[in-house]
């Protein structure tokens, strides 16, 4: 089994740019540096396990449990409870603002590790009086 990388969908193509929000996830199986397969998982599939009791009660372990057999998380915002709950799975969780979920899974995969960037946590920095990340600032954004 190689790689696999889940992204934010609606429709299978596009990338949802709120992970929470999406109606599914596309999951990208990669071989090297090369798209192998890709299968659509929708939302409601977790719904579905929590009405037969199969399922964990929270939505973020909800979710989480959906993505469990992956190890990338490529999205372009989410809060950060959700990016905890995925980071606790040890899955890595980075920002894209491309378009489709190709080009998303492309940029993950021609980026180095020191150039991806967390995905935005939905609180408003530029209101603050420090830059985001620091002490105080509220969000977990990078895992701190």
């Amino acid at each position: 089994m190689g790689l696999r990388i889940a992204v934010p969908s609606d429709d299978g193509q596009a990338l949802c740019q709120h992970f929470g929000r999406a109606q599914g996830f596309t999951v990208v199986e990669v071989d090297g540096d090369l798209p192998q397969a890709a299968e659509y998982r929708r939302r409601a599939a977790a719904n579905a396990l929590l009405a037969l009791g199969a399922a964990p009660v929270d939505p973020h372990d909800r979710l989480a449990a959906l993505l469990g057999d992956c190890q990338v998380v490529v999205a372009g915002g989410m809060g950060a409870p959700m990016a905890r709950a995925l980071r606790q799975l040890g899955l890595e969780v980075v920002s894209s603002r491309q378009d489709s979920v190709l080009a998303a899974v492309q940029e993950y995969l021609q980026s180095a590790p020191t150039e991806r960037r967390a995905p935005d946590c939905g609180t408003p920095h530029e209101h603050h009086e420090h830059h985001h990340g620091e002490a105080g600032c509220g969000c977990d954004c990078h895992g701190s």
